[in-house]
């Protein structure tokens, strides 16, 4: 029997299996048998490999709920929670006063996951400055550049401790209008070649999202659905091992590619 001091204590579920509870619980999680398979042998690669390894899990960025998967798919190859979780967010939308629903989703991933979610300026912002507040083009692009370069700054200091990193990100830069993976190269934001010269010796890891109930883009508007289904694909690991190596764009953004339907791949299929 449990003493009476600790019969009267209550008991806090802790921060970790709650992160791990709950996106199941939110969500129909789809994984195929060969895909749990490449999750264990990357589970078991960086368990072996200590803190030799950073990571990189890039995906396909279709809805706002894109993240809450890459985080799973995270926790699930770092179960004890030994790496440094980072996930770049849009700086319009990660703030109260534009996007309750995202800055509450931004808040809860810190405070169940522990992750960094540095503000960025998307590119498409440039182009449509006026939309999001900007006095001018040139004001945007500054805006830009200074959110990019403070990313980079995070990244390379939390690189240089001891404690292995593992990158959250969407080579796409924001949600695809159409579900399909964006466009043509020069649409492909270039950061995430840049983070990985940084972080290497680094593994990329392609994680494909699908919906396959079908998907809605915008959060704010989209009814209530009571655990949508969701499908994760993994795909073919890439790895840096310098940082004087570059790894293609194009291959990395074509295995990503290849593990999506053939009606999600764009020009990239």
């Amino acid at each position: 029997m449990r003493p009476e001091a600790e019969r009267n204590t209550p008991y806090v579920l802790p921060r970790e299996r709650i992160a791990a509870w709950l996106p199941s619980q939110l969500y129909e999680i789809r994984i195929d048998p060969d895909d749990e398979k490449r999750i264990i042998e990357l589970k078991q690669l960086l368990a072996t490999q200590g803190t030799k390894n950073n990571l990189i899990i890039y995906f396909n960025h279709i809805a706002y709920d894109d993240p809450v998967f890459a985080l799973y798919v995270a926790r699930l190859v770092d179960p004890n929670n030994r790496r440094t979780l980072v996930l770049p967010g849009s700086k319009w939308h990660t703030k109260w006063k534009n996007n309750r629903k995202f800055a509450a989703s931004a808040e809860l991933g810190k405070l169940l996951y522990g992750i960094a979610i540095p503000p960025i300026v998307q590119s498409y912002m440039i182009d449509e400055w006026e939309k999001w507040g900007y006095k001018s083009k040139d004001d945007a692009k500054v805006d830009a550049s200074r959110s990019y370069k403070k990313l980079l700054r995070k990244i390379t200091s939390l690189r240089a401790k001891k404690r292995p990193l593992t990158l959250l990100i969407s080579p796409e830069g924001h949600r695809s209008e159409t579900g399909a993976l964006g466009g043509t190269k020069g649409n492909i934001e270039p950061g995430m070649i840049t983070m990985g010269k940084i972080l290497a010796p680094v593994i990329f890891c392609p994680l494909g999202i699908e919906y396959p109930d079908g998907f809605v883009r915008d959060l704010n508007v989209r009814p209530f659905v009571y655990r949508p289904h969701v499908r994760l694909t993994m795909g073919e690991l890439t790895f840096q091992s310098e940082r004087q190596t570059k790894v293609p764009l194009d291959t990395l953004i074509r295995n990503l590619a290849r593990i999506l339907p053939a009606h999600m791949r764009g020009p990239w299929g």
